[in-house]
């Protein structure tokens, strides 16, 4: 779900929202290598909260953490906010919550997202037709097919969506940001891009999303 990093600059992202807070991994992250980013979780579940909190070393209000009990759904119909990364991860028992297939939760979504900001997903679905019933509704909305992404050895497919400013970025490009990233972060993210050029159409050497 970091794959967003081979797309901006760290400069370019001030904040982000995270639906879904698990056991906080991705908050740690942020945390250690972008300190200065304003993290807003919501978790519906306030045991999660709690367990993420107490044994997981999370500090909200003292280190630019948010931490909301919440159902997601309905946090985005009244947020006001706008977030240059929306993070969707809500997974329960190998499943989308059932609002992730609604249209609405979707356009509530992108109206949370700054001019340049991006949603990034973790979904898991039962077949090709839910994905292709899921990716054209997604589509609906933004108007353009999400990058996807299979996770190796796992059900789990990413979905990234980016703003028009950046849907023009080739593959070479993002070769380039690879390997410099991969040093800093540690993170495998030349076998990231080797994915996305696997799991998505490369037309001339761009992704073809439209």
């Amino acid at each position: 779900m970091m794959v967003w990093q081979l797309f901006y600059s760290p400069s370019q992202i001030k904040n982000c929202l995270l639906l879904g807070l698990g056991g906080g991994d991705m908050v740690r992250y942020w945390q250690h290598y972008f300190p200065a980013l304003e993290i807003l979780t919501v978790e519906q579940q306030p045991a999660i909260n709690k367990i993420a909190c107490e044994f997981f070393h999370l500090q909200p209000g003292e280190t630019g953490l948010q931490c909301h009990i919440h159902d997601a759904e309905k946090f985005l119909v009244s947020n006001q906010q706008r977030h240059d990364l929306i993070f969707l991860d809500m997974l329960a028992d190998d499943a989308l919550p059932d609002f992730m297939h609604d249209k609405d939760f979707w356009l509530n979504c992108k109206k949370s997202l700054s001019e340049n900001g991006s949603v990034i997903a973790n979904i898991i679905v039962k077949d090709s037709d839910s994905l292709r019933e899921l990716l054209l509704m997604i589509k609906s909305v933004f108007n353009y097919l999400p990058l996807c992404m299979n996770v190796p050895d796992h059900r789990n497919i990413i979905l990234f969506l980016p703003p028009d400013s950046l849907l023009s970025t080739s593959v070479e490009s993002l070769m380039l940001q690879a390997k410099p990233a991969e040093e800093r972060y540690s993170l495998a993210f030349e076998q990231v891009v080797q994915q996305l050029c696997k799991d998505n159409f490369v037309e001339n050497g761009y992704f073809k999303l439209r």
